[in-house]
């Protein structure tokens, strides 16, 4: 339901379409890997779901775009609230509700809005911050780059926030995540046969 209903409310914006669906099956992936009890993975999966409704700025605000831009800091400062606002009587998981308030939170501690540090901010903030981050290099022609990024040169701006904007164990697990994925649509692709055979 929430990938319909995301998806609906992207149609309006090319650049992001299919971007939330995207950012939740990374968040599903990684999550997975990281062998979390499945109430928290549906949490963090739905809050990649729901991190941009409401959000309606001329920016898209990931982590990486709100630590190096005032004017995307300034516009996240004003929205980062607007999911939780709009689905209030819902009643989201506490998991949910913490990734999606704490998505700006920074690992060096100069995020908003309380200026958590490192584990203090809520696993699933960290989750969807990279995930996010990603998605919006590789998809988004619009991102920092002003281009659609390859994966490794995606995960090579991953790799430099580490430690300042991003979690350093979460991104190089990422990565492993990343890379593995990658390798194995590559490898499907080239083993794929159609055997065509008259015989019922």
């Amino acid at each position: 339901t929430l990938n319909v209903l995301v998806s609906l409310a992207e149609t309006a914006r090319t650049d992001l379409r299919g971007h939330s669906g995207q950012v939740a099956r990374l968040a599903r992936q990684l999550t997975e890997r990281m062998g979390l009890d499945e109430k928290l993975r549906v949490a963090i999966v739905a809050a990649a779901y729901l991190h941009d409704v409401g959000k309606t700025t001329n920016y898209h605000l990931t982590a990486l775009n709100v630590a190096e831009y005032e004017g995307h800091k300034i516009q996240a400062q004003k929205v980062v609230n607007a999911p939780l606002r709009l689905f209030e009587s819902v009643k989201l998981p506490a998991a949910t509700k913490a990734a999606i308030e704490h998505l700006y939170e920074r690992w060096d501690g100069q995020g908003f809005p309380d200026r958590l540090a490192g584990e203090e901010i809520p696993l699933g903030a960290r989750i969807l911050a990279i995930a996010e981050t990603y998605a919006d290099l590789v998809q988004n022609a619009r991102n920092p780059f002003r281009r659609i990024l390859p994966t490794k040169e995606a995960l090579d701006v991953l790799h430099q926030r580490k430690e300042s904007v991003l979690d350093p164990n979460l991104v190089d697990l990422f990565a492993q995540v990343v890379v593995g994925d990658d390798l194995r649509r590559k490898l499907e692709g080239r083993a794929k046969v159609l055997v065509v055979d008259p015989d019922p």
